[in-house]
């Protein structure tokens, strides 16, 4: 620093501010005179709570290697530091090294949030929060499929009821269009027509014929959001729960079978 030829502020300013400031003036006094067992101040708890690694140099207040800016001169330093747009975590280190004041990490995260360039050249964009699915009004109203598979060598079509989360899962062979249509045509003549069917992306579930078949009932179509498993929580978190079940129950079936066959083999 000292041999760049221009910095964003001098020393000379930084202690003309500081002399100037009633908040950083009365902490310079206590760090030069000495710190009283308790904060005189409310202003003055974040500075008193550091009062032993404060010190004085030139008339400008340190807190260790880093220099405490006065408030004339935080707006100068934070554009500074956002001058190549390196983002928030990039920003807060390079502060870290130099300067300091009570309220930087927010007025580092409120500059970046408001300046067009950073937001622009962001990577890392926020997670929009999911809305959640409406209750149904009654039960198989509104259904939840998808498949689970290849598993033990088959494809398992789950489907589930939202109001009553009533489980219905079927062994298949292929997971085509139309061998999902002939099962969902047993379910329906068993069940009933549901008023909404909720599905992800899938050839099966987006096919023409699948469409119409759907049409043809009466029934609306809904899509989960591409690349968002989690919009079709219902079916997804079905599908754990079907799992879960099958490796409990294979567990038990082998350790049976382990079981029979120690027995078998004392005897």
């Amino acid at each position: 620093m000292e041999k760049l030829d221009s910095t964003p502020v001098s020393a000379s300013q930084i202690k003309n501010w500081t002399c100037r400031d009633p908040i950083l003036s009365k902490a310079v006094m206590h760090t030069m005179q000495g710190w009283p067992e308790k904060a005189p101040t409310e202003e003055l708890v974040t500075y008193w709570m550091r009062r032993l690694e404060l010190s004085i140099q030139d008339g400008c207040l340190l807190w260790g290697n880093r220099v405490v800016v006065p408030p004339q001169g935080r707006e100068i330093v934070l554009q500074e530091l956002c001058k190549a747009h390196p983002g928030v975590v990039r920003m807060k280190l390079l502060a870290r090294s130099y300067v300091w004041w009570p309220s930087i990490n927010g007025d580092i995260e409120n500059k970046v949030r408001l300046c067009h360039e950073c937001q622009v050249n962001q990577t890392v964009r926020r997670k929009v929060p999911m809305h959640p699915w409406e209750y149904p009004e009654k039960p198989w109203s509104r259904i939840h499929v998808d498949y689970a598979g290849p598993w033990l060598g088959k494809m398992f079509l789950v489907i589930v009821d939202a109001y009553s989360k009533w489980l219905d899962v079927h062994v298949m062979d292929t997971s085509t269009s139309a061998a999902t249509m002939e099962q969902l045509r047993v379910t329906f003549a068993n069940q009933g027509l549901p008023g909404v069917l909720v599905g992800d992306n899938a050839a099966c579930f987006t096919s023409e014929e699948f469409e119409s078949f759907l049409s043809k009932n009466g029934i609306k179509h809904v899509t989960s959001a591409a690349y968002h498993p989690s919009s079709n929580g219902f079916a997804e978190r079905a599908i754990q729960t079907f799992k879960d079940g099958m490796r409990k129950r294979y567990r038990v079936v082998a350790f049976r079978h382990v079981y029979h066959d120690f027995c078998f083999s004392t005897t």
